[in-house]
């Protein structure tokens, strides 16, 4: 399947050396990077992914991998061990879906691609039904459970059984608490704005790096026991406001000043590779939940593929620095076989033509030059030894020099002599 991938701006820092690691399968087309605007004022895709619509044209079925590397503190700081889910959402606000846009940037590109999450139950509100003893009716009464505040905050259902023990059957029903029309047009709204014209991509995948957990056995012993209702897979996503279609994945990097970071860093991007050029089935990887992400490396065929790589780079080397250390062979043509005689058939008595005259400014000698060749076209005519003298006279007027015919009279037909104009080169 096609992959587009996005990188944030903070995971670009740590990309540049592994960006041969993805040339290949780039050529292939097999995957495609894209820029992404993180601003918040991108509030629509092609804002905020203005070239992915000719990477995905004529595309049936693609995907994204948006791949971050968060940091501890800053606006959008997550968990620990989860960087998906963001610190300052409240607790308990799971079921009900926010109808403001998202200030995080990776919420926001979720809607942008796989549309904002449909509107369900606003909430759902304790109805208690008992029967009264001193009704002799036997009907059963309502009471919801605001109504038992008396003021302060709604009891829980243990609570509300105590103030009712007295009380028969007692029953707990849930009613759904819909949204106002205000709210669903705020949800439309937002519909509105993350309208994606195409075909969707069929899956988002979130690829995140974070400081490997520590090694205390009593700290993984306190959280494998720990309530904590944000570390529960399947309430941060729809906490966070995360559509459907979203997968979820982590890779423990060790800090830049391990002596192992090159390394740790080296997988990591393998890790990105794998899961862009490999269809991972649903059941491996499902929606809702965090996987750690990590790849198996053969050391010894590694060794042995950059080996190989390396010894023709070595060779193409080689190559060239014996091209350029090579002293320049001279020429072996001879200037015979280089410079061939050619007869250029030339016929003088054909020649018709004007009188021509040459600028006297135009070089110097322009006169000896042109009583020359008027020498020169006597000569060439065999047979007529009287016009050698007569061929041309040079004359010289204001402001120009030139040949012109003899003014003493015609000139005997088949014996007119004209010279083409002279140029200086």
């Amino acid at each position: 399947m096609f992959t587009v991938i996005l990188l944030r701006g903070r995971a670009k820092r740590i990309f540049a050396q592994a960006r041969t690691l993805f040339a290949p399968y780039e050529e292939e087309k097999l995957l495609a990077f894209v820029d992404w605007n993180e601003s918040a004022g991108a509030r629509t895709i092609d804002d905020a992914l203005p070239g992915i619509r000719p990477v995905i044209k004529g595309k049936k079925e693609w995907r994204v991998i948006v791949v971050d590397s968060p940091s501890e503190q800053g606006p959008d700081a997550g968990q620990p061990d989860n960087p998906f889910d963001y610190l300052d959402n409240e607790v308990g606000e799971a079921a009900r879906l926010s109808l403001e846009e998202s200030p995080y940037p990776l919420v926001r590109l979720s809607h942008m691609l796989l549309g904002y999450p449909p509107i369900g139950a606003k909430d759902f509100e304790a109805v208690y039904s008992y029967r009264d003893p001193d009704d002799l009716a036997g009907n059963r009464i309502e009471r919801r459970a605001a109504d038992l505040a008396d003021g302060g905050p709604v009891p829980q259902p243990s609570e509300v059984r105590q103030k009712l023990a007295v009380m028969h059957d007692l029953k707990i029903h849930y009613r759904e608490v819909e949204y106002t029309a205000d709210e669903r047009a705020k949800h439309e709204a937002l519909n509105a704005r993350y309208d994606f014209r195409g075909n969707r991509p069929t899956e988002v995948i979130f690829v995140a790096t974070r400081r490997p957990p520590e090694a205390d056995p009593h700290e993984q012993l306190r959280a494998a026991w720990s309530a904590d209702l944000r570390r529960v897979p399947s309430q941060f996503v729809a906490r966070n406001d995360y559509p459907s279609g979203t997968r979820f994945a982590v890779y423990d990097l060790v800090d830049s000043e391990h002596s192992d970071y090159e390394q740790n860093l080296m997988r990591f991007w393998l890790s990105v590779l794998s899961v862009s050029v490999n269809d991972l089935p649903s059941s491996s990887f499902q929606a809702d939940h965090v996987y750690r992400l990590d790849v198996e490396v053969d050391a010894a065929s590694l060794v042995e593929t950059m080996n190989n790589h390396l010894s023709r780079l070595g060779t193409v080397r080689n190559r060239i620095d014996g091209v350029f250390r090579s002293p320049g062979r001279r020429p072996t043509a001879d200037i015979a076989t280089l410079l061939v005689d050619q007869e250029v058939p030339v016929d003088f008595d054909h020649l018709g033509g004007v009188d021509h005259r040459s600028h006297g400014s135009l070089f110097p000698g322009h006169r000896r030059a042109v009583q020359r060749v008027g020498a020169l076209v006597g000569r060439l005519r065999p047979g007529h030894e009287a016009d050698r003298g007569a061929a041309a006279e040079t004359t010289a007027g204001p402001g120009g020099s030139g040949l012109r015919r003899p003014a003493e009279g015609p000139a005997p037909a088949g014996r007119r002599c004209r010279t083409n104009p002279v140029r200086a080169g």
